[in-house]
């Protein structure tokens, strides 16, 4: 019994660190929080395993299933739905992933969000 309630515990803390009570952190392309750096492709929803991402992506309802990718400085979300439309590009020195923004992080360290294009 003190073991379930420990596990419970942890999953609590765990939904509410990484902010999973809203449907947009479940249909972003990384856990939020995530900071992706050179070299990353990303696909949403970033819970389910990459033979089942399409079908799992029907919990989110109308949004755009997105990925992200960031290579040589360069940012950009596409839509996975479609055909591929260029949701967002930005220069950058890395993106930090919210439910609700994209924090694109310049060289200085400084961040400047933007709304997040899964977000409805």
């Amino acid at each position: 019994m003190k073991f379930c309630i420990l596990v419970l515990k942890v999953a609590v803390g765990a939904i509410f660190k990484f902010n999973l009570t809203t449907v947009d952190s479940w249909c972003a392309p990384a856990l939020p929080g995530t900071v992706v750096g050179d070299n990353t492709s990303l696909d949403a929803p970033w819970w389910a395993p990459e033979p089942w991402k399409e079908q799992a992506f029907t919990v989110c309802g109308n949004r755009p299933r997105t990925r992200v990718t960031f290579n040589l400085g360069k940012f950009s979300a596409v839509n996975l739905n479609g055909k591929g439309e260029t949701l967002m590009t930005k220069r950058a020195n890395a993106i930090e992933i919210h439910p609700d923004r994209v924090a694109v992080i310049d060289s200085k360290g400084r961040a400047q969000n933007f709304d997040s294009p899964w977000k409805l």
